[in-house]
């Protein structure tokens, strides 16, 4: 079994199943911390990308973008990939 230092969870449902958490929108972009067999994993959870495709041309659609964009580069700055 790995134990990874950062995970990045994609939707409701990663948020649901790995953290007992509802609510997508009020805790994207928010770490969180999980702990699995006494090791301390810093999760971040975001919007599942087929959303992000789906609200491209509506109103918020530019503000949702960016959002997941902050997450994801929150994470790869944070793992060390940037």
């Amino acid at each position: 079994m790995t134990n990874p230092e950062y995970l990045l969870l994609l939707g409701a449902q990663p948020l649901k199943f790995i953290l007992g958490l509802q609510g997508i929108t009020s805790v994207r972009g928010k770490w969180q911390v999980l702990t699995n067999n006494g090791n301390k994993i810093n999760v971040m959870p975001t919007f599942h990308p087929s959303y992000v495709l789906r609200k491209i041309h509506m109103e918020d659609g530019k503000k949702i973008i960016e959002n997941f964009r902050l997450d994801i580069k929150s994470v790869a700055i944070s793992a060390g990939f940037c």
